[in-house]
């Protein structure tokens, strides 16, 4: 199973830079290719960082991005292989990440988007919990570890970090919208499910999110958007699920 990953770089931190990169580099199979959306001067600070097993499969694509749902569309059109995975640059994959990726996928082979169960930390590295794993409790949906309309109206804290994307499918649904704030992961995925295509998450822990890192774009939305102005993303995320095509959104504040 050949495995593209697309790394979204914006304004990185060395440190968890490197680890991110060894977190790649250790992948059996390792991706096939990694390709790198950032800002001109940051492919020369991060190729001193690439280990050695990366450097020959790593493309760089320097460019202007409006933000990281924006750079991954883009990186998205250029992959070749069949799927591709998303990383943050402050984030890692599990060891046997795309291990598990691909002995499910020769079973499941109908699924669209395979979805670990991710470790969340804060910045200190302490535990804060799992996210992605309520589909496996008895009950939770329809069929046990797949992600549908009904789960989605009663849980909106999966993420997609880590996820491995049929390329193809996630390229004709429209990839992100750009537009959706902090409800772009939840968006995403009713859209799937509202154009029947399968989301299911692997029962194991694939990716570590560091869940806290302060000045992220995440942080900076959690400390400035308001409960309700939350609340209407997710209404028009709801709406906006049925058309594959960004359309120009209002909220109500």
């Amino acid at each position: 199973m050949n495995i593209t990953t697309i790394l979204p770089v914006k304004a990185f931190d060395e440190k968890l830079m490197d680890a991110c990169l060894k977190s790649i580099a250790n992948q059996n199979p390792i991706t096939a290719k990694l390709l790198i959306g950032c800002l001109q001067g940051e492919d020369t600070n991060i190729k001193k960082l690439l280990p050695d097993d990366l450097k020959n499969i790593t493309e760089f694509v320097v460019d202007t991005y409006e933000n990281f749902e924006d750079c991954v569309n883009k990186l998205a059109k250029k992959v070749r292989t069949k799927y591709f995975s998303i990383i943050a640059f402050d984030d890692e994959f599990s060891s046997i990440w795309f291990k598990n990726v691909t002995q499910y996928e020769k079973y499941n082979n109908d699924v669209s988007v395979f979805i670990p169960f991710i470790y969340e930390t804060n910045k200190d590295q302490l535990p804060l919990g799992i996210t992605n794993e309520p589909v496996w409790a008895k009950g939770f949906s329809d069929e046990m570890g797949y992600i549908d309309s009904g789960v989605l109206d009663r849980y909106k804290k999966f993420s997609i970090y880590g996820a491995v994307f049929n390329k193809n499918i996630f390229n004709e649904i429209g990839g992100f919208k750009t537009n959706m704030e902090v409800v772009s992961f939840h968006e995403l995925l009713l859209r799937y499910t509202y154009h029947g295509h399968k989301v299911m998450v692997i029962p194991k822990i694939g990716y570590m999110h560091l869940n806290t890192r302060d000045g992220s774009r995440f942080d900076i939305l959690r400390k400035t958007l308001k409960k309700e102005d939350v609340k209407n993303y997710f209404e028009i995320a709801k709406k906006e699920s049925y058309f594959k095509v960004q359309r120009q959104i209002e909220i109500n504040k």
